[in-house]
């Protein structure tokens, strides 16, 4: 039986905004998608150093965001179903390398596969602004 694990405490320690405001989905089929009106889905991969410190950044980022309308999804990374990895960021396996998804009205209009060192900030600022203020291309 496989081990099961909790990314809840991992999450946690690494968030920049209160716990309160995130919602954490153990199960894919938990993350209610096609509901999500504005909200960022970050695909949390607790056994990848580069997914905590990416995660930590972002937060870090939305801060300013937290009494918006914001929506902001944890996923556990290893419960995602490989054809949606793949459609969604071509490959049908977790990298845990921050992988990350901007929804609006049920659809994903942006997606971060890999954050590139210092850019984290300002992409992830980028995308959130343009979510919210309904400047998406």
């Amino acid at each position: 039986m496989p081990i099961k694990f909790d990314i809840t405490s991992g999450v946690k320690e690494q968030s920049a905004i209160p716990f309160e405001r995130l919602t954490v989905v153990r199960r894919f089929e938990e993350l209610p998608l096609a509901q999500i009106r504005r909200g960022i889905v970050y695909f949390f991969a607790g056994w990848s150093g580069l997914s905590l410190t990416y995660f930590h950044r972002a937060t870090k980022v939305l801060t300013p965001f937290v009494d918006t309308s914001l929506e902001i999804y944890v996923v556990d990374i290893d419960c995602v179903p490989g054809d949606f990895m793949m459609s969604t960021f071509g490959h049908s396996h977790p990298a845990g390398s921050g992988e990350t998804i901007w929804v609006r009205d049920g659809r994903i209009v942006s997606v971060v596969d890999t954050y590139l060192g210092p850019q984290v900030d300002a992409e992830v600022l980028r995308r959130t602004r343009e979510l919210l203020y309904d400047n998406v291309a």
